[in-house]
């Protein structure tokens, strides 16, 4: 696979709440989401979202999740069949 050219069937995507906003602020995305699932795991049809500080990397400790790239802001969002007008208008409404 050549790795220069970007992959199009992606539906993983990885983004932190950049600071000054944080951790707090990626909670508060997170918990504003209404289309997209809040969860700790993927591989579902609908779009899902998940904060692995808090779930997934949880158990792994500050420095666990620091060797792992694992940042408190980090918010992994999962894309599902939706329509992605419906996935936009979430994501900018959470953010807003």
């Amino acid at each position: 696979m050549d790795t220069d050219v970007p992959r199009a069937a992606d539906s993983l995507i990885r983004a932190s709440v950049t600071p000054p906003r944080g951790p707090q602020a990626a909670r508060k995305m997170f918990d504003k989401l209404q289309r997209i699932w809040r969860a700790t795991d993927f591989g579902r049809i609908k779009s899902v979202a998940t904060i692995p500080a808090i779930s997934t990397h949880l158990q792994q400790g500050e420095k666990g999740r620091q060797l792992a790239h694992i940042p408190p802001n980090l918010v992994r969002l999962c894309v599902g069949g939706e329509h992605p007008d419906d996935v936009i208008a979430d994501l900018e409404r959470a953010l807003g």
